[in-house]
């Protein structure tokens, strides 16, 4: 349920993922959450991305992780899990965490995509506030706010560095 961004360099974005899952709504009964990276890729997510990065990055990791994703990002490219179609009904948001590293002030947006390929890009979330200078922030991203009700055939999660805010080290 985490996923830790850890360094924007001057030109462009290097992120951390530790964890990454969709949080199943506390009323729902017997559904567990669905996990995206847990020190790897898993449930069947696939990399699709369009950033450079590295799948077993062993430093940084967040606490209790042994494996993080590193992505080197510029504005606009974007680490993106693509998954067959789901259903996000039983989940109620997607959570994770970041460090905006010595100066922060980094700005992301998160969106999810459905349809065939991921043809059609629900609304974007931009991350408030931006990235915090040396301490790490829990997002927590409502499923309700990617309008990710009455949809069944989501099949990507993208998380991608804008062109506002600053592109120093995090």
């Amino acid at each position: 349920y985490s996923m830790l961004l850890s360094q924007l360099l001057r030109r462009g974005l290097m992120c951390y993922v530790v964890v990454v899952s969709f949080y199943a709504d506390i009323n729902v009964k017997a559904q567990a959450n669905l996990a995206i990276y847990t020190d790897n890729l898993v449930n069947g997510f696939q990399d699709w991305s369009w950033a450079t990065r590295n799948l077993s990055n062993t430093s940084p990791t967040h606490s209790g992780s042994t494996n993080s994703i590193s992505v080197t990002s510029v504005a606009w490219t974007a680490l993106s899990f693509e998954h067959s179609d789901f259903n996000v009904t039983p989940y109620s948001s997607l959570i994770f965490w970041a460090d905006g590293g010595t100066s922060g002030g980094q700005r992301l947006q998160v969106n999810l995509s459905y349809g065939p390929n991921g043809a059609t890009n629900g609304p974007t979330y931009a991350l408030s506030p931006a990235l915090p200078a040396g301490a790490w922030q829990q997002y927590t991203i409502p499923l309700s706010s990617l309008k990710a009700t009455g949809v069944s055939n989501y099949n990507r999660v993208t998380i991608q560095l804008t062109g506002s805010g600053k592109t120093n080290t995090f």
